[in-house]
């Protein structure tokens, strides 16, 4: 368990971050770009998938890709109070 003192940023929301932590710092960093047009959230996906599937994370990339997708949005709008 991680002390308070040594808390690391957690990029993958709710999931774990199987060496695809960078990929989701940059998404994280993609959603915060304001205003968050549907085609922009769209392209900070489907680069968090690209990012995911070049680590050879295959199935990872596919199910965050849908999280993302289905949950991502609402997350961030919840999280940010945007």
């Amino acid at each position: 368990m991680r002390s308070s003192r040594n808390k690391a940023k957690d990029y993958c929301s709710f999931a774990p971050d199987w060496g695809v932590a960078k990929c989701c710092k940059k998404h994280d960093k993609a959603y915060k770009e304001r205003p968050l047009r549907s085609w922009k959230r769209l392209k900070a996906d489907l680069d968090f998938f690209d990012c995911i599937w070049c680590k050879g994370r295959y199935l990872t990339a596919c199910v965050y890709y849908l999280a993302v997708r289905w949950f991502g949005f609402w997350w961030h709008t919840i999280k940010h109070g945007k």
